[in-house]
């Protein structure tokens, strides 16, 4: 996460360890708006796409319709 954040001073890059949970990713957009991304079992460049992929997105609500 180091090198990330130093790439992207941009970002206010937090992190936390919670004992018996499984890690996640969470962006919070200036809209307010939250997205959350699981990342158990990645490392290194698997872990640094997911980050990539929620800094790249809006923040705008997601609407999943089943049938």
């Amino acid at each position: 996460m180091i090198p990330l954040a130093q790439a992207n001073p941009e970002l206010s890059i937090k992190t936390e360890i919670k004992r018996c949970k499984h890690p996640y990713v969470r962006g919070i957009y200036a809209n307010g708006n939250t997205k959350t991304i699981g990342v158990k079992n990645l490392e290194g460049e698997d872990l640094s796409a997911y980050f990539y992929d929620l800094r790249n997105q809006v923040g705008r609500k997601v609407w999943v319709i089943m049938r």
